[in-house]
């Protein structure tokens, strides 16, 4: 299958994005997890670890609204409906601040029965105190981080890349440095707890000034929630409220088995365990971003051999990076280990083996994440939530519960990798019977409706990046529209439309943009009606609202070509992402 430099030149800067901001965030807790266990030490780490439920807790709500928002723009981005992103970002901001709100107070009151609940009894009943402490810091956390979450995609869809890197360096930089001040002027783990609250509350004012900027195409306006709007947000978002949702559940009930079978030992390394899987799994949460912003939009266009598109670069990216962290991880699973703990501690055989594990797991974990991602982008919510609860909490508490007791804790690490690698095998299985085939085709596992792939005669398209190219690309679309039997008058001013916008896209790339040309035209015919769909990396160029401009001008010369295009279409809709201009005009 053909797939085009724009569409690779979008994927990957989707997924640079994803991955850097990922890392920065990672690397902070990475270091918080390092801080704690050689400054405050074994019994502080493993409080660190029983009080990891809290963020499933709140990752919750900010997985499910930021997600949930995501897929609903992205889709409306497809169309080209930017009104109505601006109306469900609004509405789902005012509904996240007040809950918020509310959730904050409920940590506060009820913080005892928590860190009982999070498994400070038993064996680890010890721990409550350093735990209780940890969760208090950490109480403040909850609104920036849900708020800070729901705006960072948003904020990358309108161009606001950089914006969402700094926002992600200084918060991981203020986070750190609290971190250590608190250590050094012996606040403890409450300290700690709240030095991230503190970066989420700097990561979120970053974040929230792009609504103020002049260029923004989403804007910050005061607004009531509807029910209508969040349901609607809610229902997208649901397969990774059930992600946060099973680890908070898994995370409860293997903090109990591990220290029912390994003691105090086995959490502090379970804690680290989590820390070195949220390493690894930055480059399976980059490409998962990737997938579903582009595959999201593609199906707001009903572009099926995008989405087809998407689905082959996802894949060649997770073998790439997947190989190389299962070699970083084979090979220097030693010098890993010596960062949390010391060779003579006794929990550092059981890391190396955990290390082990997690190199297993990588690509089976990457591929279901990204499967997720792309269920959600095509409204598949059901089938992306049944794989999460299967993934990450039916098949790994059900290895780890029965296994652990007659094999030891080894058992319950060793459940990661196993409910990884048993679902990819579900999910092959279930469309080899359902497709009837022994080999399922990619078109198999999308599972869409036909109208997404449209007939070869239905559709062309044609890159184009000189003068030249416009000239020729737009006779093509003369032909194409004559062969579908349409009147003369609308196979000439779709050409010239295509000409005109074509043309203006090469001349104004010339004057500033030092960079390669990467621009294509689209031309679909539904139902006699003709849609062009241009794609650019050039400079941002809004016919949309040049359209709206033009009307209000009495001049016959000026922008004469514009106006034979504002004229001659039913309606332009314009869009740019990724610093990629997306233009629509149906004829």
């Amino acid at each position: 299958m053909f797939i085009s430099d724009l569409q690779k030149r979008r994927f990957s800067s989707a997924f640079a994005t994803a991955v850097f901001t990922e890392f920065i965030q990672i690397v902070a807790l990475t270091i918080d997890a390092i801080i704690v266990c050689n400054f405050l030490g074994e019994r502080e780490i493993a409080a660190v670890g029983l009080a990891s439920p809290f963020f499933f807790l709140s990752g919750v709500p900010a997985s499910m609204l930021a997600t949930g928002l995501q897929t609903a723009c992205t889709q409306e981005m497809g169309h080209g409906r930017i009104d109505s992103v601006n109306r469900q970002f609004n509405e789902t901001i005012t509904f996240a601040a007040t809950c918020m709100a509310l959730l904050t107070l409920l940590l506060f009151l009820f913080n005892g029965p928590l860190v009982f609940l999070f498994g400070a009894r038993g064996n680890a009943a010890d721990l409550h105190g350093l735990t209780s402490q940890y969760l208090y810091g950490l109480s403040f956390d909850a609104a920036p981080f849900v708020l800070a979450s729901i705006l960072t995609p948003i904020v990358v869809l309108d161009n606001g890349n950089g914006t969402a890197i700094v926002a992600s360096i200084l918060g991981g930089t203020v986070n750190i440095a609290c971190d250590i001040l608190a250590v050094k002027l012996g606040f403890g783990l409450m300290g700690v707890g709240a030095a991230s609250a503190l970066s989420a509350f700097t990561s979120f004012s970053i974040l929230a000034t792009h609504f103020f900027l002049r260029k923004s195409i989403v804007r910050f306006t005061p607004s009531r929630f509807h029910w209508k709007t969040i349901q609607k947000i809610i229902h997208h978002g649901l397969p990774n409220a059930v992600h946060s949702a099973a680890g908070m559940l898994r995370s409860i009930l293997l903090n109990a088995l591990v220290a029912h079978t390994g003691s105090s030992i086995g959490i502090s390394v379970l804690t680290i365990q989590n820390t070195v899987m949220d390493f690894v799994d930055i480059l399976s949460v980059g490409v998962a971003g990737a997938v579903a912003v582009l595959t999201g939009i593609a199906f707001g266009e009903v572009n099926g051999d995008d989405i087809l598109g998407v689905g082959k670069l996802e894949h060649r990216y997770i073998l790439a990076l997947s190989a190389a962290v299962v070699i970083m991880l084979t090979l220097f699973h030693a010098p890993i280990a010596q960062i949390f703990l010391s060779t003579d501690s006794e929990a550092f055989p059981l890391l190396n083996f955990v290390l082990f594990c997690i190199a297993v797991g990588t690509p089976f974990s990457a591929l279901i994440y990204s499967r997720v991602s792309s269920l959600q982008a095509m409204c598949k919510e059901k089938k992306a939530q049944q794989l999460e609860a299967l993934s990450n909490l039916i098949f790994l508490i059900a290895f780890a519960a029965l296994l652990s007791i007659p094999f030891g804790v080894r058992v319950v690490f060793l459940a990661f990798p196993s409910s990884k690698i048993v679902a990819i095998f579900a999910i092959f299985f279930f469309y080899e019977r359902k497709s009837g085939k022994i080999l399922p085709r990619p078109k198999d596992y999308l599972d869409l409706d036909p109208k997404f792939f449209r007939r070869e005669n239905d559709m062309i398209s044609c890159p184009f990046s000189t003068i030249t190219d416009s000239v020729l690309s737009s006779e093509q679309i003369r032909l194409f529209c004559k062969g579908h039997q349409l009147d003369n008058r609308k196979c000439i001013l779709s050409s010239l439309c295509a000409e005109e916008i074509m043309t203006n896209i090469v001349t104004h790339s010339r004057k500033s943009e030092k960079r390669r040309l990467l621009a294509e035209i689209r031309v679909t015919i539904v139902e006699g009606q003709v849609i062009l769909c241009v794609k650019d990396n050039g400079m941002p160029f809004n016919l949309s609202r040049m359209a709206s401009l033009l009307s209000q001008t009495e001049s016959l010369v000026d922008n004469i070509g514009m106006k034979m295009i504002c004229s001659s279409a039913e309606e332009i809709n314009y869009y740019r992402a990724y610093h990629m201009n997306t233009t629509i005009i149906k004829v």
